[in-house]
């Protein structure tokens, strides 16, 4: 439990080093490849609540944590210009909606047998590319793009 807590914290810690989108794919490797070392325990999460209340915790905290930083990098983006202005309810939901996916992801991989796969950050930035700004894609295309669709 107390390495998956710090490797948990360490992907975490992979926040705003970079004033750009390759910040949160730098991160999204980070958290995926923990979320892979551990897939076991997000495949029986109702287990693991009822077993171990405290690593529960942790993943739950977790899930948290890494919603208010997605929250926090579509509210940055926004401001840099590189996403279209959205209502907050409208960023809020693509938020909850990028965090599920990078949370459960793994998950749906491993019942897929297909773990090493880009298409897992694909899912996430096709959540945001329809809402970037001219300004916005060039920065996904000559950042993300190349890392990612090969």
């Amino acid at each position: 439990n107390i390495d998956l807590q710090e490797k948990l914290k360490g992907a975490l810690a992979h926040y705003r080093n970079f004033p750009n989108f390759l910040d949160f794919q730098i991160q999204l490797n980070h958290i995926f490849q923990v979320l892979k070392d551990y897939r076991y325990m997000f495949v029986c999460l109702g287990e693991i609540k009822s077993q171990s209340p405290e690593t529960f915790q942790t993943i739950s905290s977790f899930q948290t944590k890494l919603l208010l930083q997605v929250e926090s990098r579509i509210e940055y983006q926004l401001e840099k210009g590189n996403l279209h202005p959205m209502k907050d309810e409208v960023s809020g939901t693509i938020a909850a909606c990028m965090t599920d996916l990078i949370f459960y992801s793994p998950t749906a991989h491993l019942l897929e047998g297909n773990l090493e796969t880009n298409q897992k950050y694909l899912k996430v930035w096709q959540l945001l590319t329809p809402f970037l700004t001219e300004k916005g894609v060039k920065e996904w295309e000559s950042l993300i793009s190349p890392i990612i669709i090969s």
